[in-house]
């Protein structure tokens, strides 16, 4: 896969993933933020169910890469 042709798709799955879930994906994988870190930054007080939001964030991502 070529530069631009990985650049369409990050883009493409961008877009698929939705606001939260990009926004908890980035905090953790590019901005070196710790899951709990990254959920209680985007959603608020999530103490006991971080493993979960983190799990659906990451499920979005499965499903983006797939339909992307």
């Amino acid at each position: 896969m070529g530069q631009r042709a990985a650049m369409e798709k990050l883009c493409a799955i961008d877009a698929a993933i939705g606001g939260n879930d990009a926004a908890i994906l980035r905090k953790v994988c590019g901005e070196g933020h710790t899951p709990a870190e990254a959920v209680r930054l985007v959603c608020g007080d999530y103490r006991d169910t971080v493993t979960a939001r983190l799990r659906e964030a990451l499920d979005a991502l499965l499903s983006a890469w797939e339909r992307g």
